[in-house]
């Protein structure tokens, strides 16, 4: 059965949990994740095109709802209707207040998968991610104990390369880690293969694709502007583009500073039109107009979060009207240029392209894994929004870049880097996620693409992890977050 593509938010993967002695037949616990998860398998089980379309519309939180267009939403369910028959629940393997791992066995075949499902912490419990599909029999890999004290940068790197070849023989990664204090750099491997049809390995410098991590350059090129006076952050969006791009009411409402923060209400241009479409027809960041001129507002703009592609698209639409300018032009000569990144770009997936790595998705069935390339799935080109290449050592020299305010002035560097809680947006600033401790950086996501950059602005540390899998980066990260980060002794 072929891995549903739910899974780009959340892997199917053989966690090494226990099971959860149930006395008896197994059930879902009677908490508002066990409901949500007995409610999947029951509209599954039903085979009602109409409860499906209820359990997505109603019970999907925006922003997963919103990341696949709804006729993709509902091929996927008549998928797992129609493939597996129906479920029935085995074993709860692990639960706590907002995600459950449960295995069920397919009724046509009675092969067993595993539900992966996420909610919401808070009333009314919405579905953040859920994956389904055949378990992966790959030998896990666990992280470890986390050590007692600091480790010198020796033993950092001595613990690091243990877990990497426990991992790599698991068949957990492919790609490349880097991690370096200050300038100097402490590991940097390459795993795997860059294209699995010719074999090609991949090397330290191969050029992976950062899914959404572009849109760090998308917000400084955007800053830059801002600090030259060219555009002012409370722009409504409407002063620099017209019907052709939004709404009058969406470019009356909506300013520069929601798209940058994900406030805006906006959603995400991954319509049906952008899937049924030949991808050739998006190549350059007008192309894209049609698909977003009518997309309405889901909340007030400033008053809630929802991770929108369609903001960072519209960034890069301002930016050409502010310049006159192409995007791609504008982001390599106050980005690229600046920082040193001469491997990075959006190149174009029809171009040659050399050290370019392909990425993969496994699907995962009775007979071992299968592969799939993601050149069918993704943009031609890539663009404001994410889908861009680049390379370990390029992303190094933007941290570096970045930190010594070679891109921005102190106090923008600052702005953009810092949470915006008056905006809803307690967790990323302008373009940058922020994560605990002072570390700032974006992730990657989509089958085939699994990359993170995470600066250590108050240290010395910058973590780098490209993989052209499926959810490669995570077990990597945080296993490096927890050598990083041990506990303190009480």
């Amino acid at each position: 059965m072929r891995r549903s593509p739910i899974l780009a938010l959340a892997a199917v993967v053989g966690l090494a949990v226990p099971v959860l002695g149930q006395p008896g037949p197994a059930v879902f616990p009677d908490t508002p994740v066990g409901r949500a998860a007995r409610e999947v398998i029951e509209v599954v089980n039903a085979a009602d095109s109409a409860a499906v379309h209820r359990i997505i519309a109603g019970r999907f939180a925006p922003e997963f709802r919103d990341a696949f267009p709804m006729a993709h939403h509902l091929r996927t369910w008549r998928g797992m209707q129609e493939e597996s028959g129906g479920y029935d629940l085995q074993a709860v393997r692990s639960a706590t207040a907002d995600r459950i791992e449960a295995v069920v066995r397919t009724r046509a075949r009675g092969v067993l998968h595993l539900l992966d499902l996420r909610i919401e912490p808070e009333p009314p419990h919405l579905i953040v991610s859920m994956g389904i599909g055949p378990l992966d029999t790959r030998p896990e890999v666990p992280l470890g104990d986390a050590p007692d004290n600091p480790l010198s940068d020796p033993e950092l790197v001595a613990e690091l390369e243990t877990y990497m070849e426990r991992l790599v023989a698991a068949d957990r990664f492919v790609g490349v880690v880097l991690l370096a204090r200050g300038g100097e750099i402490l590991f940097d491997r390459a795993y795997g293969l860059a294209n699995r049809s010719d074999s090609v390995p991949n090397r330290p410098d191969t050029k992976f694709n950062l899914g959404s991590m572009n849109k760090m350059f998308t917000a400084i090129t955007i800053a830059k502007l801002a600090d030259e006076r060219r555009l002012s952050l409370n722009d409504p969006i409407g002063k620099w583009l017209g019907t052709d791009w939004v709404r009058p009411e969406v470019g009356q409402k909506v300013t520069i500073e929601h798209l940058l923060t994900h406030t805006s209400g906006l959603g995400n241009y991954f319509t049906d039109e952008f899937m049924q479409a030949s991808r050739t027809r998006f190549r350059d960041v007008d192309d894209y107009a049609p698909l977003v001129d009518q997309d309405s507002l889901r909340f007030e703009p400033g008053t809630d979060w929802s991770y929108s592609n369609t903001g960072f698209l519209l960034l890069g639409a301002i930016v050409e009207v502010v310049t006159g300018r192409s995007y791609y032009d504008i982001v390599r000569e106050l980005v690229y240029e600046p920082a040193g990144m001469t491997d990075t770009d959006a190149y174009s997936m029809d171009e040659v392209v050399p050290n370019l790595a392909i990425g993969y998705d496994p699907e995962f069935g009775p007979d071992g894994i299968h592969w799939r390339s993601n050149l069918f799935l993704h943009a031609i080109r890539g663009g404001p929004a994410g889908g861009g290449f680049s390379t370990a050592p390029d992303l190094l020299r933007f941290a570096l870049a970045l930190r010594e305010n070679r891109l921005l002035s102190p106090a923008w560097t600052a702005r953009v880097t810092t949470p915006k809680p008056e905006l809803g947006s307690p967790g990323y600033g302008y373009g940058f996620q922020v994560w605990d401790g002072g570390r700032v950086g974006h992730g990657g996501g989509f089958p085939g693409i699994s990359s993170v950059l995470r600066i250590d602005l108050h240290g010395d540390y910058v973590l780098i992890v490209l993989s052209n899998v499926s959810m490669g980066e995570r077990p990597v990260s945080r296993k490096v977050e927890q050598l990083l980060s041990p506990p303190t002794a009480s």
